[in-house]
């Protein structure tokens, strides 16, 4: 499409650094280039992001060249994507969202009180009733493709959407969300029921199968289903994840308490559950939390064999580095826990010998882009250091 091929080359000039330059001593914001367009802001540099959408400033778009052509008049503003834009106008609290394309010119009204970025040719919007949330799907021409008849949806995958219906009430008290008890399906893209409501919750298709729950005599029963509805992993779990590197992490009751392990796409029982806690596998490995009686909780990274990567347990670890990394402490000679820094396969990064070690990310206004960092604590002395993705 001549369009698209449009935006790849823009994409390209925006790199330039004298463009950077002149779009930098106008604004205080400058966007990555998506479609051609990068979202730029007179106001300072916002501090954050909520999903895809800006906050804390006024946003409108300027071209690879360098020159506004969507005036600064948007209260959020999200990067393009399918040629569109996600826009909201409005004080916080009333803002109304709706879509522009490059020209500025408004494709979807900004009428609805919340919405999402396009995805697979798809926008998702919301009215409020009440305290009711009504959802559905448009087109990106705005045609209704999903009426706004559903209390929650889910993203578009692999050709199906998690829906629900069903009623909201109320919170318990003025600060408290509204509540939603309903019935979970699933739909097509043109809005058609495939697969009925009969869940009590459920997750989105991913490799050709959903995690889906159905009501139990004491709690939810979770399973998964192929795209025609089948069962192809039974409702006897807890708790579940979805797949990731072909493998699951599962919950089920045991003698009165939820033990962790491991399935495959077939329902088979890979690591029997037998943890306190297991995360999703990364890279060949996962994190799991073993029972002790009294104490920290230990930690083992292993392999899909059960196996540990490591010959010794880590205590206290944050896992939430950007790029995969992990802090965590191990005692030393005398039990102090020593923190250290290993990366996602369990390598050591920083030696286990600081008191602390905390990491974090940071948008960097220079590069215009997110980094990761870290400081290590030592006898009350800091030292900063960065974390590059390998």
């Amino acid at each position: 499409m001549a369009a698209g091929l449009l935006a790849l080359a823009c994409s390209a000039a925006a790199q330039s650094p004298q463009t950077l330059r002149k779009l930098k001593s106008k604004y205080r914001y400058v966007g990555p280039p998506h479609n051609g367009l990068m979202a730029v802001s007179p106001d300072p540099i916002p501090g954050s992001k909520i999903g895809a959408f800006f906050i804390g400033a006024h946003f409108g778009y300027a071209d690879t060249l360098g020159q506004l052509v969507v005036p600064v008049r948007f209260d959020y503003a999200s990067d393009f994507s399918d040629g569109l834009a996600l826009v909201g106008i409005g004080p916080r609290d009333v803002r109304k969202f709706g879509y522009i394309d490059p020209s500025g010119r408004a494709v979807i009204p900004a009428e609805y009180d919340e919405a999402a970025v396009p995805q697979n040719g798809l926008l998702k919007v919301m009215r409020r009733e009440g305290v009711a949330e009504q959802w559905g799907y448009l087109s990106t021409d705005g045609t209704t493709v999903v009426p706004l008849e559903y209390g929650k949806l889910m993203k578009p995958a692999e050709g199906l959407i998690a829906a629900a219906k069903g009623t909201w009430t109320p919170g318990e008290s003025a600060l408290s969300r509204p509540r939603f008890e309903g019935k979970w399906g699933f739909l097509d893209y043109e809005g058609n029921v495939a697969i009925p409501f009969g869940f009590v919750d459920a997750h989105s298709f991913q490799d050709g199968i959903a995690a889906v729950a159905v009501e139990g005599k004491y709690y939810p029963k979770w399973g998964f289903i192929d795209a025609r509805g089948n069962t192809v992993v039974p409702f006897r779990y807890y708790e579940v994840n979805n797949f990731r590197e072909g493998v699951a992490v599962v919950g089920r009751v045991i003698n009165g308490v939820v033990r962790y392990g491991f399935i495959d796409s077939d329902g088979n029982e890979l690591i029997p559950p037998q943890y306190a806690s297991a995360r999703d596998f990364r890279n060949g490995y996962a994190l799991v939390g073993a029972f002790a009686d009294a104490g920290p909780m230990p930690y083992y990274l292993i392999d899909k064999e059960g196996g540990s990567r490591l010959p010794y347990a880590l205590y206290d670890v944050n896992d939430s580095g950007r790029y995969g990394h992990m802090t965590a402490a191990v005692p030393d000679s005398t039990g102090r826990l020593r923190y250290g820094l290993i990366d996602k396969r369990g390598r050591r990064v920083i030696p286990f010998r600081y008191d602390r070690i905390t990491i974090y990310s940071e948008w960097d206004a220079q590069t215009q882009s997110w980094k990761e960092a870290g400081i290590a604590e030592l006898n009350g002395e800091e030292t900063m250091f960065d974390i590059f993705k390998k």
